[in-house]
């Protein structure tokens, strides 16, 4: 997470979470079946919901970690029905939604509906995924997809444009919980740009979707191409050398941010 996406999604006029001080976790007004979100640097180990009697066990070690910035914030639980990406680009709103949990999208490239908005034009493509992520309070665990209700993402497809209006040169984050509301939860500086629209191009089975970073070197006879699954933990299979397939995959994922980062020249459809 960026350090002052709160501060800057405020800026925007964008929703957010809620954000709670340790007095409100430990508050008589605070049931004990009342989870708090915990958001961490990546690199500490926390759970990822924690109830007040946790909070009240690990006292001194909480205020440790919130005095060296470990701890970053602490959140009402909000439950993920949906996650998802977006990004503004040269007047086009690209929205990559996935069932479950955003880290689906994110750390394991799946997607489950792509939507693309320009002036009065809407695209949409859905995806159907075997597996998402679930995080209840207990459990962060991989299992078989929910079917996708393709009327009610184009739904929270066209709010996460509406949202997106004088916003731009952002990739921003988000989910949604089970009584549809919509929370941004991070952003980032986007560079690159792409061609969303071969994305969504039926007739054109192959095309380019990104062509840049550093080609000095590129030689397209000795690259390989990658067609796998864009989980992060695959990213280590990946050199500016390396031609992506796009396929099912999320294009917003980390996997693929990460590659850009690295130098990345070639991403097709």
């Amino acid at each position: 997470m960026t350090s002052d996406a709160y501060q800057k999604l405020a800026k925007l006029g964008l929703p957010y979470p809620s954000i709670s001080s340790l007095e409100d976790v430990l508050s008589e007004s605070t049931l004990p079946d009342d989870y708090f979100f915990l958001r961490t640097k990546k690199t500490h180990n926390l759970p990822k919901y924690a109830n007040k009697q946790y909070f009240v066990n690990n006292y001194e070690r909480m205020l440790e970690l919130i005095h060296n910035g470990i701890l970053m914030q602490i959140e009402p639980g909000i439950l993920s029905k949906y996650g998802g990406c977006v990004l503004n680009q040269s007047g086009y709103t690209y929205i990559e939604l996935v069932i479950g949990h955003l880290s689906g999208l994110l750390l394991n490239g799946w997607c489950s509906q792509r939507s693309l908005f320009f002036d009065t034009e809407f695209k949409q493509t859905s995806i159907n995924q075997a597996e998402m992520v679930e995080i209840d309070y207990q459990n962060h665990q991989i299992k078989k997809s929910r079917k996708i209700d393709r009327p009610q993402m184009e739904k929270l497809a066209r709010n996460i444009n509406h949202y997106m209006r004088n916003i731009d040169k952002y990739l921003l984050e988000f989910i949604v919980d089970y009584n549809d509301n919509i929370f941004f939860v991070d952003y980032k500086d986007y560079v690159w740009q792409m061609d969303f629209e071969v994305i969504f191009d039926n007739k054109a089975k192959e095309g380019n979707i990104y062509t840049g970073g550093d080609t000095v070197g590129f030689d397209e006879s000795t690259s390989d191409l990658f067609t796998g699954r864009f989980m992060l933990e695959s990213l280590d299979r990946v050199h500016p050398n390396t031609i992506l397939v796009l396929n099912n995959n999320a294009l917003i994922s980390h996997f693929v941010t990460y590659s850009l980062r690295n130098g990345l020249s070639t991403i097709i459809k």
